[in-house]
């Protein structure tokens, strides 16, 4: 057999070789959408009226985050369609988010349409190192709802965030990291409750008691 030949038969293979990939993908697809549908019959919380799976799907949630650890909605959202749907507009759910620095490149859009999700939910943010300005960008669309703040992150970072007269109304409860910002502008924060603060550090626009 001839070189020319045998080149010929090698590509024959890889064509089907390849054919082949494509119909394996197609079945494990197949095979893939079936098991959720099975999961839907048998799942008993699928039964039940969505209100009642909403707040048990809030029992799920950690009672602090916890650096590293998954996402309680992002497991929800891969069980089976039905559950997709009900954690999906459960804004509870996403109404806390704990986000560790460096993240992957485009993060920002996947942050806005998690806080999106939260509705009008009054929003417990954590940010943790540096941050960058689409981040930033996203939390400022919020501000509004935030009722918790962590900040462990650079000096300017912080500074970034709209801190004037006003701008975050709701915020109950700030919590700072070591590496941030006591800048007098958070004396502002409407209603303010409690300040926490990693450290033992003097605030000089708060009276003694």
């Amino acid at each position: 057999m001839c070189i020319t030949d045998l080149e010929a038969r090698i590509d024959a293979f890889s064509v089907e070789i390849e054919r082949q990939k494509e119909v394996l993908t197609k079945l494990e697809h197949s095979r893939s959408l079936l098991q959720r549908q099975l999961n839907a019959v048998r799942d008993q919380v699928a039964r039940l009226p969505s209100e009642l799976s909403s707040d048990i799907f809030l029992q799920c949630l950690p009672s602090r985050s916890q650096p590293g650890a998954p996402y309680p909605p992002m497991i929800l959202l891969n069980i089976c369609n039905a559950w997709r749907e009900i954690a999906i507009f459960t804004p509870a759910l996403w109404a806390s988010i704990h986000i560790d620095f460096p993240r992957a490149k485009g993060f920002g859009k996947l942050l806005a349409i998690w806080l999106e999700r939260a509705g009008k939910h009054p929003l417990s943010i954590s940010l943790h190192r540096t941050f960058d300005d689409d981040i930033t960008t996203v939390v400022r669309r919020h501000t509004q709802q935030i009722k918790r703040l962590e900040l462990y992150s650079a000096a300017q970072t912080c500074l970034d965030l709209p801190m004037n007269m006003g701008s975050i109304p709701s915020l109950e409860t700030l919590k700072l990291g070591p590496q941030s910002v006591v800048d007098e502008r958070w004396r502002f924060c409407a209603v303010l409750l409690t300040l926490w603060t990693a450290l033992w550090m003097d605030f000089p626009w708060i009276p003694n008691t």
